[in-house]
């Protein structure tokens, strides 16, 4: 039986090499070992794989609830809440995190000193990486990431009202109820 070992990856596919002796049952890096009788995948199985991974659908959730007011926001638990889509100024983030949510909300205002005027969350105006923090070169400030979701989304609330800009959220329960979030511009 031919034995293979994976090299790296490459594009999202695998790539291996044929193994030469398999008589020795032997692996340098992992001690000695039972070959398994399973065959490699085919390169191009892997990579269809990975690709099928990357273009998941959202989930759905079982309920909608519309959010217009910061004050609703203390009627859900958001422990384990996931963000499923957010657009900020009809610009629609790739990377849907509450990290990143914020972290694009801060670039779009875009001035430290107004961030930390209207913030609930802990700024630093220094670059601080640890303990929590991660640091927005753009603007020069670090902010604890690690603090409990209800405050991103409290602070996604008062910071797109202080500085006129409109967000759309979409946001799944550990329950599976969705709440969608729109904060409008206003007039």
């Amino acid at each position: 039986m031919d034995m293979y070992e994976c090299v790296r990856e490459s594009d999202g596919s695998l790539v291996v090499k044929k193994l030469g002796n398999q008589s020795e049952g032997f692996n340098k890096n992992l001690g000695p070992y039972i070959p398994l009788e399973v065959p490699p995948p085919e390169i191009s199985q892997v990579s269809q794989a990975n690709k099928a991974n990357q273009s998941k659908p959202t989930e759905v959730p079982k309920k909608l609830v519309e959010i217009s007011d910061i004050n609703q926001l203390k009627y859900h638990n958001l422990t384990g809440a996931k963000v499923l889509s957010c657009v900020i100024e009809d610009n629609p983030i790739e990377k849907t995190t509450w990290s990143n949510s914020i972290r694009t909300l801060y670039k779009q205002i875009a001035d430290g000193a107004r961030i930390i005027k209207e913030s609930i969350l802990e700024i630093k105006t220094v670059r601080k990486v640890d303990e929590g923090f991660t640091f927005i070169k753009d603007l020069g400030i670090s902010v604890r990431v690690n603090e409990l979701r209800k405050n991103f989304v409290r602070e996604i609330f008062i910071q797109a009202k202080a500085n006129n800009l409109s967000v759309h959220m979409k946001i799944q329960l550990a329950n599976g109820t969705g709440l969608v979030i729109n904060i409008t511009k206003a007039k």
